[in-house]
C-alpha cells in the first residue's frame, strides 16, 4: 500500500522491503518491481481525497518467523 499521488501516472513501481536508507544496500533487503498496482478509483489530485494505491507484488513475501524478512521488516518504503 502507498499513496495514490506516488503512483498516479506511473507505469511501474518499485518496493524496497527491509531497507532503512535509499538507495538500498542492506544485505537482507528485498526489492521488487511491479507493473500491477491500482489507484483508488475516486482519487482526487486536487483535494487529495482517497490518496491510496495498492501494489501487487510479483513474488509473495515470506513473513514466517524463519524468514530473513521477519526480523528485517519494520517499515515499507516505495521507490521509483
Amino acid at each position: 500500500m502507498t499513496a495514490a499521488h506516488c503512483t498516479d501516472g506511473a507505469s511501474k513501481v518499485g518496493v524496497a522491503l527491509g531497507c532503512h536508507v535509499m538507495p538500498c544496500d542492506d544485505a537482507d533487503s528485498t526489492i521488487q518491481e511491479s507493473f500491477d498496482f491500482f489507484v483508488h478509483e475516486e482519487w482526487n489530485d486536487i483535494s487529495l481525497h482517497n490518496d491510496i494505491s495498492l501494489i501487487r507484488l510479483p513474488v509473495p513475501l515470506d513473513f514466517s518467523a524463519s524468514s530473513k524478512l521477519f526480523s528485517q521488516i519494520f517499515e515499507i518504503c516505495y521507490t521509483f
